[in-house]
């Protein structure tokens, strides 16, 4: 009777344990799923993302970051001023200001548009966004967010300004 009894509690220990391992092998393929998904749509939109842990004053910069940014994977630390120290000099103070503010609650989203520097030193116009992430007192703890390279863009509309103000000039002086 003993016997039989090991026997039964042996055997649903086993399915027991066939059921957890099942489980944990279909959240491993929705981890991988989700994974794969997050890669894809990253590659498709052309954008690098960042994720600072504000507590500990490091950031992830995904590739595609750094690259927009003329670097190599291994060329960038995980340290924040990675970012801050290469925001231009002009935009530097309204950057600081919009996430202060943004900390504090005045926007739901940080979205603005600003200058970086490349390893080159060259600069390019960049549209960065980010959520911030608080802890269960209301303390930042962490913000996230991507960032476009709009230097295309921004090139562009400032060149039909100039021509729009060229041709407003020359109407202006050409007789009626």
């Amino acid at each position: 009777m003993m016997s039989v009894t090991h026997i039964l509690v042996g055997g649903l220990v086993m399915i027991g344990l066939i059921a957890g391992a099942r489980k944990i092998e279909d959240a491993d393929k929705k981890n991988r799923d989700l994974l794969m998904r997050y890669e894809l749509i990253m590659q498709g939109s052309a954008g690098g993302i960042w994720d600072w842990d504000i507590c500990k004053k490091q950031v992830y910069f995904s590739p595609v970051w750094k690259a927009m940014r003329g670097y190599q994977e291994n060329e960038i630390s995980d340290s924040e001023s990675e970012w801050s120290d290469d925001i231009h000099p002009d935009d530097k103070k309204k950057v600081m200001a919009e996430v202060q503010d943004h900390f504090k609650g005045k926007s739901k989203v940080f979205n603005l548009a600003y200058r970086v520097r490349r390893k080159d030193g060259s600069w390019i116009w960049i549209r960065d966004r980010g959520k911030v992430l608080r802890d269960h007192t209301g303390r930042v703890i962490r913000m996230a967010g991507s960032e476009v390279d709009i230097t295309d863009y921004v090139n562009a509309r400032n060149q039909l300004l100039q021509s729009e103000q060229r041709y407003k000039s020359l109407a202006d002086v050409s007789p009626s």
